[in-house]
């Protein structure tokens, strides 16, 4: 079987569908499913490569549309187009319909001679932004809609009135091999966060959060790794508040070496204020035996059990953030009990040998249906 996955972007660069994708495609060649990437160039990477055994083509899908010039997009569409004949496969299952690539695809499959199996996995609860027509056709196209938490599947099942096959795949994440933590991360309590440098992360309330348990007397850190527009407001804020040698920027990091320091870490913390539909740095997080602070949001709540295996605090209070911190840092017990139970949850919901298994499935009847639906027979 070979799988034609559309993910709005891909390694090197790094977030949850990366990883999931990635962690999937070897169990997948196990099995006999041969996955094949089609994901944004941003830009700047290569039109083709090998990325850990798996084949990637990037296409410039939102640099065309930005171009202003109608003939940019519809060649595009022609590469895409391309790459499906070429590689010919048995289903496309699309990561997010919101993303850059979601134009392209609902042309593709409007226009396509061929009737090709398709599954949307939502993974963030759609915004107002999100709701556009487009959105809306794919969704409803797809012959099964997946999502990575209940609060995504319901939204975007609610928004497109999507009536066939509907199911919660949570994301599969690979063992934990228990690292190590860097050497000489700083400060007594450690607070880490991981994730795009943007506004809809809230790594700003994360800051702010600091800034109260250092008022409380507490040696505590921030350490925040990952790059991205905002890392500029985010250092002029800590400076402001006086906080420019206990806020330490890592920049982009590996999954191996994220995995280490947030395995040093007293607590992580993930602000975010819009989307999250499950929080990949939340369940690492949770297999490390590190508690986690999240936002009430999205799928948020669904990922940190509130008081069992961490604490969910209303979205854009800094001073719930740094509440919840500080019991933990003057509780180190507390902290113990709640890493502990969080690593022996993670351990069992967001096994990737499940994981795996479910897609498989997943696959097969959906290519058995179509088989029906087009009257073949074994």
């Amino acid at each position: 079987m070979k799988v034609l996955v559309l993910t709005p972007q891909y390694l090197p660069s790094w977030g949850g569908i990366e990883v999931l994708v990635d962690s999937l495609a070897e169990p997948f060649r196990k099995c006999s499913i041969d996955t094949r990437v089609v994901t944004d160039d941003a830009g700047r990477l290569a039109e083709y490569e090998i990325v850990n055994g798996t084949p990637v083509h990037r296409l410039s899908f939102a640099a065309a549309v930005r171009s202003g010039f109608p003939g940019k997009p519809l060649a595009v569409l022609q590469q895409l187009a391309g790459i499906v004949e070429s590689e010919h496969p048995d289903l496309l299952h699309m990561h997010c319909a919101t993303g850059s690539s979601a134009w392209y695809v609902d042309r593709l499959l409007r226009k396509s001679t061929r009737s090709l199996s398709f599954i949307v996995t939502q993974h963030g609860v759609l915004e107002p932004s999100d709701r556009l027509k487009v959105v809306r056709d794919l969704l409803r196209r797809a012959d099964a809609l997946t999502a990575v938490s209940d609060a995504a599947l319901q939204s975007a099942a609610q928004f497109s009135n999507h009536d066939g096959r509907q199911e919660i795949i949570a994301n599969g994440i690979r063992p934990y091999q228990q690292p190590a933590s860097l050497p000489g991360l700083p400060g007594l309590h450690r607070m880490v966060c991981v994730g795009r440098l943007e506004h809809e992360k809230g790594f700003d309330i994360a800051i702010r959060a600091l800034a109260v348990a250092r008022a409380e007397g507490l040696d505590a850190t921030l350490t925040i790794v990952g790059c991205g527009e905002d890392r500029r407001k985010l250092e002029a804020l800590a400076s402001e508040l006086g906080l420019a040698g206990s806020v330490h920027f890592r920049g982009a990091c590996d999954n191996e070496e994220t995995r280490r320091i947030m395995a040093g870490a007293s607590v992580v913390l993930v602000p975010s204020r819009t989307r999250e539909g499950f929080s990949l740095v939340a369940a690492e997080a949770a297999l490390a035996g590190v508690p986690c602070v999240v936002s009430r949001i999205g799928g948020l709540p669904e990922t940190v059990a509130d008081g069992v295996t961490g604490f969910v605090v209303s979205p854009a209070q800094p001073a719930e953030f740094a509440a919840a911190a500080i019991r933990l840092f003057r509780h180190a017990s507390l902290g113990a009990d709640l890493g502990s139970r969080a690593r022996a949850r993670a351990g069992l919901k967001y096994n990737l040998d499940t994981c795996v298994e479910h897609y498989q499935q997943l696959y097969l009847s959906v290519l058995a249906r179509a088989a029906r639906g087009a009257g073949v027979t074994s």
